[in-house]
């Protein structure tokens, strides 16, 4: 046998031994590819496909990540995720032709999650026939669409807002059948004259959140009367309602706690504002002490609870408010009226419901009783398990955020601060101690508004600005909803406005003052996102940043120093973390790190931002514009 032969046996021996087997396998995995695509089942991989799924992990998402982030995984997401959307159409009865004709093309795509009726046909009197006459048009056209939409399955509302509403039987009632699916109704600014609630409960059986707010109109001085279905005295049935909320309204006790009566899941009531007594004779008295056993006895799962009176106190004294405070146990959410509140009614429910209040708001409703502020500050200086602050309209002074020690300020500004928070200690305290911080570390909601002891030499002064948002940003980092509210804002870079950007879960931002500076781009430029900003912005701010340095080495001279804080009412703040928090080097800090290669988005949760000012001084930038430019995926009302 020659060289070559032997050399081809061998190639062939090697084929059969090495790679025959491989292209065995091949053909074997192939088949059981075939074989696998040819099953009636889904792979396992798919399972996120499944509509039912979906909509499952989708009603646990907030609205911004349904927005930003869910759409774009697939086509099968983007349309199962727009049923959750809370997109709002809003409907005007007295809309001319191409506005009716753009609603109702708006409902037909049948994604409507937030359905708006606005009636401004209010005063009849005033209207004449033919306006009347188009208005019952639109109404009828109206209510035949919907109708058509929910019978062909095109439709289905979870939400329905009704403002100025004063014929519920021909603008609500007609439209009940239609409503399975709606969880949440609200009347807003209702001028009905009665309201029986029988019809809306026992027709939208899948209803969780009930509103009503009645409003006294100039043609009619007498609030709106809620009445009992004298058809039907009882509710057949066991209503899903989980909150129950009603105001400035002259209430029928017995309907009332019929209502009740059948909503034992309920956990939330709000009865603000409501009327003790009434000219109508067929309406008695409400009888406080008999109306909050009967609720603690039908209603055994109530955990956040307010009830006040319009035109009286609604507790007598302190020992009613703990007797009847007593009768709700799990309750973890409570609120009350500027009027009813009182220092010792603030210290009453922390101590009664030690370490599981969650959530405090005060309505302003009369006028606010003096020195609140401190025992509102005492409170949060000692609630740790605090995440809901409502008091928009309460005052709370800046000098208890400022922690200056006034011997040692250059500053006249911030002595005359530092010198006024001293000089009440020690007028209006009782306790020995300093000052101290927020112990609310974890706190999601804060509406306040802030003022001054003794005013200000100059009311727009930067440094009382920076010192409230810097403290804010500092002392609660995992805020999601914010309102300020204060007569004097500064809004420039200079105010401190930026280091709120520090909040990265911030998804609502309010912010009302008086006067607003004219503003440059320079002061807006830091809320763009990383990729918006110019590198010649860049570079602007790295110049500004050590000229804001240089300037508060040169002129603050400030010494801080802190209060101790006890470490068993909330998690241990260093003085070092908030020494400076409202200082221009940390305005310096935000510019720095917002020119940076690594910028990240300013405020990557944020979906509404609102400014309410009453007077602008001189030019510059154009706010809404400019916002609107950089961020026109939020909401902007300015």
């Amino acid at each position: 046998m020659t060289h070559l032969q032997t050399s081809a046996v061998a190639s062939k021996s090697t084929l059969s031994k090495h790679i025959l087997p491989l292209i065995q396998l091949t053909k074997k995995r192939r088949e059981l590819y075939q074989q696998s695509q040819s099953y009636s089942h889904h792979p396992q991989h798919k399972i996120f496909t499944i509509i039912e799924i979906l909509e499952i992990i989708f009603s646990f998402l907030d609205q911004s990540t349904l927005r930003h982030i869910v759409g774009l995984v697939c086509r099968t997401w983007h349309s199962a995720s727009r049923r959750y959307l809370m997109i709002v159409t809003t409907w005007v009865d007295t809309c001319s032709a191409p506005q009716r004709d753009a609603t109702l093309s708006e409902l037909s795509l049948g994604v409507t999650a937030v359905f708006k009726i606005e009636s401004r046909n209010r005063k009849r009197r005033n209207t004449t026939p033919l306006l009347q006459r188009e208005t019952e048009e639109n109404r009828l056209t109206l209510h035949n669409h919907i109708k058509e939409l929910t019978l062909e399955g095109k439709q289905w509302f979870r939400e329905v807002v009704l403002e100025y509403v004063n014929d519920l039987q021909r603008e609500l009632y007609p439209l009940i059948p239609y409503f399975q699916t709606v969880t949440s109704i609200r009347l807003d600014n209702s001028t009905q004259r009665r309201i029986c609630l029988h019809t809306i409960l026992t027709g939208c059986l899948a209803l969780r959140n009930l509103e009503i707010k009645s409003v006294m109109t100039t043609d009619y001085y007498r609030p709106s009367k809620l009445v009992r279905n004298e058809d039907a005295p009882t509710l057949p049935i066991t209503l899903r309602l989980r909150r129950l909320a009603i105001s400035e309204m002259l209430l029928h006790q017995p309907a009332l706690e019929t209502i009740l009566a059948s909503t034992p899941y309920l956990s939330e009531l709000s009865l603000i504002g409501i009327r003790k007594t009434s000219h109508d004779t067929k309406i008695p008295n409400f009888d406080r002490v008999s109306f909050l056993e009967f609720v603690s006895g039908s209603c055994p799962e109530i955990e956040s609870l307010h009830f006040s009176f319009k035109d009286t106190k609604t507790f007598e004294n302190d020992h009613e408010l703990e007797r009847h405070l007593s009768l709700f146990p799990v309750l973890h959410s409570f609120s009350f009226t500027s009027k009813d509140a009182t220092t010792h009614m603030l210290r009453l429910t922390q101590t009664l419901y030690q370490n599981r209040l969650t959530t405090l708001e005060i309505v302003k409703i009369g006028a606010t009783p003096l020195f609140l502020f401190e025992a509102l500050y005492l409170f949060l200086c000692s609630s740790p398990q605090l995440l809901h602050l409502k008091a928009p309209h309460i005052k709370y002074y800046t000098e208890y955020l400022n922690m200056i020690d006034p011997e040692s300020v250059n500053n006249s500004e911030l002595r005359r601060s530092a010198e006024a928070l001293r000089n009440a200690w020690k007028l209006h305290s009782n306790q020995e101690e300093g000052p101290r911080i927020w112990a609310c570390r974890n706190l999601r909601t804060l509406h306040l508004e802030f003022g001054e002891f003794f005013g200000s030499q100059i009311p727009q002064a930067p440094i009382r600005s920076r010192i409230i948002f810097g403290y804010i940003a500092k002392v609660c980092p995992k805020i999601q909803d914010l309102y300020i509210r204060r007569p004097n804002l500064n809004l420039k870079l200079e105010g401190g406005w930026c280091l709120l950007s520090q909040l990265k879960e911030l998804s609502q931002l309010r912010i009302e003052t008086m006067f607003l500076d004219s503003m440059t781009e320079n002061d807006l430029a830091w809320m763009s996102k990383s990729t918006n900003l110019s590198n010649w912005q860049k570079v602007r701010y790295q110049v500004l940043a050590k000229r804001l340095r240089a300037a508060e080495s040169v002129h603050s001279g400030i010494r801080f120093s802190m209060g101790c804080f006890q470490r068993h009412r909330g998690v241990d703040m260093q003085v070092e973390e908030v020494r400076a928090a409202g200082g221009l080097d940390r305005v310096a800090d935000v510019l720095q790190k917002t020119s940076s290669l690594r910028a990240t988005t300013c405020w990557p949760e944020l979906e509404l931002l609102e400014v309410f000012y009453s007077d602008h001084i001189g030019g510059g930038v154009p706010l809404a514009a400019y916002i609107h430019s950089v961020r026109p995926e939020v909401r902007l009302r300015v």
